[in-house]
């Protein structure tokens, strides 16, 4: 029962950490796109039809990070003010039984404030309200009728007394949602926390319009509501409206707003919506700044702006959204240096936008022996050692597993790791994720044209089988079974019928139908080769910051071994560069070859700009020193001359590289 639950609690934390799956979900927990039960049931009642899904997650999450300071000086004007004194049937912990919601008259009549009230499973209990709740309508609520909150500035303030009734939930959350009734939209939404005890609790908001309802949401329902006021309130200064935000470089943010009469200076400041964390503040006399933080591309942020003179302030204005660029330029590799018998330096050109470079490396292994053991794969794992089961790594749902993995090319389907180990499960195999680990395609015809596969495995819920095959063109050249248990062990396995782009193809073969995991450590892939008999295959990836433009790799060189490298710009997993030329590194003469046509290509300089000779008819680009392309010659014309002005400039003829000025 314990190893069941371990799976139930490991499954849940791997579909919520997922930022999209296969089920079209959209699940990510840096930004609400999936509402709670109790929000869902008010769209689907006769109240909620009026609004769409949409409208409420954009509510929620603007208002998300919301200022929760005021200051003192503020003037207000008391619009509702509802002390229950009516609500006279029953009593705190024994509240009446009889809905008054189904009554909307009665509802109404009850209220200081006249017009329409509504609301869902609102009891009187002596001189307070108790929303209740059902397991198939969810929580209750009580919406005032539209009342005006334009006030000076269309700022209001929402105060209360709530505490919970509910023995099993003594954490209780109570949502304030604001409508404009004339315009049926939402304008404000959040939620504050409460316990058993009577708390005070308070919102502030902006937007408010000439037909403003408030609607009391109880998200578990069991809850006492006293003395509910709400309030337009006037700050010292007025709010400024920004204007533009944007992103001015990598790491530097420009926000833009209006001038506030009266303001002497403005604080600015932003916050990372994953974990309100405070990322920077400026204090600024002028109508724009620069914030100073590198954004995430699947990140949201709230930045705000504040109008001050001395003790005078303004309500914070607020802009909640991603920053990203419109594109990144492409980085130009460059010829490696330091090249030794243990590695070589990569070197690239700087790429506008890029947060990161993905920087590939290939590895082209020459035999100096008959029966020469090469190692193609050897890994424990330790990349994931930080990971545990409360927090597992998601090494791959449909992608690659360069980023934990040592050696590149390997692509996962639903490959999760923690604590030093990967993992392959089949919980989600009626969904199209049966789980599996399929290696780059290499040469495996080498030598006796067997693969050698050890490690350690073992399962999670119960005793399961492990397949390992060698598949060519996704058809099975060769199969071994490994029995797995729960208490786990070493395996060793070998596969024979390698050829050219064979691959190596693990899965569950048999499990536990409710579901279940096999865990992997300690991989070992290795091949015999004869002498002269070369291997080629993705080597390792490297996450470089944006602050390099180069980095020194590993990688033994023997014989005739050849490397070869390439960069890609990279600010998210869905804004990346296109690739760049690739790099040949040779061990065997020391020197980095840009390309065997390197010497047929040529750029000279010309009056007006520069004149290149193509005689293998290669695509041509040119770049800005900064990475900016200039020009490019799709034609594959042998001779072409292009103007330029005076400066520095990158050629690249095919993946010949030449750096010019002029």
């Amino acid at each position: 029962m314990r190893r069941k639950c371990t799976l139930i609690l490991f499954a849940f934390l791997l579909l919520n950490v997922f930022s999209t799956n296969a089920f079209g979900q959209g699940l990510n927990l840096r930004k609400t796109t999936v509402l709670p039960k109790a929000v869902k049931n008010f769209l689907n009642s006769k109240e909620g039809k009026k609004y769409s899904e949409a409208q409420f997650v954009d509510a929620i999450n603007k208002s998300a990070s919301a200022p929760k300071y005021a200051p003192s000086n503020l003037e207000f004007t008391t619009v509702l003010n509802e002390d229950f004194s009516k609500w006279t049937a029953g009593s705190e912990g024994n509240y009446d039984t009889e809905d008054v919601s189904l009554n909307p008259s009665k509802l109404s009549s009850l209220m200081n404030y006249p017009g329409d009230w509504s609301g869902l499973y609102t009891y009187q209990a002596g001189g307070m309200m108790y929303l209740g709740s059902d397991l198939v309508n969810g929580p209750g609520y009580l919406k005032s009728p539209a009342i005006d909150l334009r006030g000076k500035q269309g700022l209001y303030r929402i105060k209360l007394r709530a505490r919970t009734d509910n023995p099993n939930n003594t954490q209780q959350m109570l949502q304030i949602f604001s409508f404009n009734e004339a315009s049926t939209s939402i304008i404000s939404a959040e939620a504050k926390q409460f316990d058993s005890n009577w708390t005070d609790l308070e919102w502030t908001f902006a937007g408010g319009a000439e037909q403003t309802s408030i609607m009391l949401y109880g998200n578990s329902g069991d809850i006492y509501v006293d003395d509910f006021t709400v309030e337009s309130v006037t700050y010292p200064l007025n709010s400024p409206a920004i204007t533009s935000v944007t992103l001015a470089d990598v790491d530097k943010v420009k926000v833009e707003w209006t001038a506030v009469d009266g303001a002497t200076s403005y604080y600015v400041y932003v916050l990372d919506s994953e974990d309100n964390s405070l990322l920077d503040e400026q204090t600024v006399t002028d109508t724009e700044t620069f914030l100073n933080f590198i954004p995430k591309g699947d990140n949201y942020y709230h930045i705000y702006v504040i109008a001050k003179d001395g003790e005078n302030e303004s309500y914070p204005t607020a802009w909640w959204g991603q920053l990203e660029p419109e594109s990144i330029a492409t980085p130009v590799a460059l010829p490696a240096t330091n090249i030794s018998d243990n590695g070589f330096t990569a070197n690239w050109e700087k790429a506008t936008n890029a947060s990161q470079y993905i920087l590939a490396v290939t590895q082209e292994h020459v035999a100096t022996s008959d029966n020469e053991t090469f190692t193609i794969f050897d890994d424990d794992f330790s990349s994931l050692n930080d990971a545990d089961m409360n927090n597992p790594a998601i090494v791959a749902q449909l992608g690659y597993c360069d980023k934990y993995f040592k050696r590149g090319g390997w692509y996962g389907d639903l490959i999760a790791g923690f604590s030093g180990m990967i993992a392959l499960t089949n919980i989600y195999a009626d969904a199209g994720l049966p789980g599996s680990l399929t290696s780059p395609k290499m040469n495996l015809g080498v030598g006796d044209r067997k693969v050698n596969i050890s490690g350690f495995t073992a399962s999670m819920v119960d005793d399961a089988v492990l397949s390992i095959a060698l598949v060519k063109n996704n058809q099975v050249v060769d199969e071994e079974t490994v029995n797995v248990s729960t208490s786990g062990g070493t395996f060793e396995v070998e596969l024979s019928g390698g050829s050219d782009d064979s691959q190596i193809y693990m899965s569950i073969a048999d499990a536990s139908p409710d579901g279940d995991f096999i865990f992997l450590d300690n991989m070992k892939i290795t091949c015999t080769m004869n002498k002269g008999e070369i291997i080629k295959l993705p080597y390792t990836t490297y996450y470089v910051p944006y602050t390099e433009t180069s980095h020194n790799v590993e990688m033994p060189f023997t014989g005739e071994d050849k490397a070869y490298y390439n960069v890609q710009g990279y600010f998210s997993d869905e804004m990346k560069s296109d690739v760049s030329n690739d790099i040949t590194v040779s061990r065997a003469t020391g020197i980095a070859e840009l390309s065997d046509a390197a010497e047929k290509a040529s750029v000279t300089l010309t009056e007006g700009g520069v004149a290149i000779s193509n005689p293998k008819a290669a695509k041509i680009y040119i770049y800005s020193i900064n990475g900016s392309m200039v020009a490019k010659d799709l034609t594959g014309t042998p001779h072409t001359t292009v103007a330029l002005p005076a400066g520095s400039y990158i050629v690249r003829v095919g993946n010949d590289i030449f750096k010019i000025m002029r």
